[in-house]
């Protein structure tokens, strides 16, 4: 858009969670205990990253055992050879009560989000994890690291989309000491993407720019 429309007429001002929970407070927040619980949220376009988490969680598997992986937005009929410790949800509607509860306790539950689709990742979903204390894997692609910078504290940026690198990292967030102080800075990365934030920026740059 810049590039048709020009820099100065285009402006980023950042992405806004668009969850209607209520969510705890950098200072009250309590850590949450690690469920064990792999989250992936992507739709179809994003399968390529899917397989290869997939491949490395069957990896993991033999010194985790009691870890599962949850995946929404991608129908069990789309992938083959499914084990019964992978959950597969599909679309969840947000506007049905139910899908969305259901949709913000999978969050809420994650021990670790993760899309490492090349090129693209999922925008939306990353920021509402962070949003809930859940650490990050994913693609270094350009809007995120735009936002939050070449070096991020609260996960990793994938350098390599294969399972064994994707297993790596995913054992570096379950055996860190200070996996608390990972949920923490997922957190206050994204703790002023709200309405009321956004809307003043929105309006400090009309008031900047046009008045």
């Amino acid at each position: 858009m810049k590039d048709r429309y020009g820099n100065d007429r285009v402006f980023y001002l950042g992405n806004v969670v668009n969850s209607v929970y209520e969510v705890a407070t950098d200072k009250n927040y309590q850590p949450k205990d690690k469920s064990n619980k792999l989250l992936f949220i992507g739709s179809k376009k994003y399968i390529e990253g899917l397989n290869v988490l997939i491949e490395a969680f069957r990896n993991l598997k033999r010194q985790y055992p009691q870890l599962t992986l949850h995946v929404v937005g991608i129908d069990k009929n789309d992938l083959e050879n499914l084990s019964e410790d992978i959950f597969c949800y599909g679309y969840l509607d947000k506007e049905v009560d139910s899908e969305r509860n259901l949709y913000y306790q999978l969050i809420q539950d994650a021990t670790v989000f993760i899309n490492t689709t090349p090129k693209w990742g999922a925008f939306s979903a990353s920021i509402e994890a962070m949003y809930f204390y859940t650490p990050i894997i994913i693609t270094p692609y350009e809007a995120f690291v735009e936002t939050f910078g070449e070096n991020i504290k609260f996960g990793y940026y994938c350098k390599e989309n294969s399972p064994t690198w994707i297993e790596n990292k995913i054992i570096n967030i379950l055996n860190n000491p200070s996996y608390s102080e990972l949920c923490v800075q997922a957190h206050l990365a994204v703790k002023e993407f709200t309405w009321d934030v956004y809307v003043d920026k929105f309006i400090a740059k009309i008031e900047s720019t046009f008045v």
